[in-house]
């Protein structure tokens, strides 16, 4: 027999105005303020997470002395009209 997954529950501080933007947001779209929240939360991490991965590798190369050149530098300005 598979036991059943129950979804977890945390509790969260918000400033009253957030709450207000939740309440509403809520009652416009017809959902939940709980399926606002989760759906708000899984799209910031969704971006966030791998951010954070990437800035992390960033740093291990770095403290490993793995630098862009000068002219990769100049290349990546240069492409974005900098």
């Amino acid at each position: 027999m598979n036991p059943t997954i129950k979804d977890a529950q945390i509790n969260v501080r918000l400033p009253a105005k957030l709450k207000s933007q939740i309440d509403a947001y809520a009652r416009q779209t017809g959902r939940s303020k709980s399926f606002v929240a989760v759906e708000a939360l899984s799209e910031y991490l969704a971006w966030r997470i791998p951010q954070i991965e990437d800035l992390t590798l960033a740093l291990k190369a770095a403290d490993q002395g793995d630098f862009a050149t000068e002219e990769e530098v100049n290349a990546a300005f240069a492409k974005h009209g900098v």
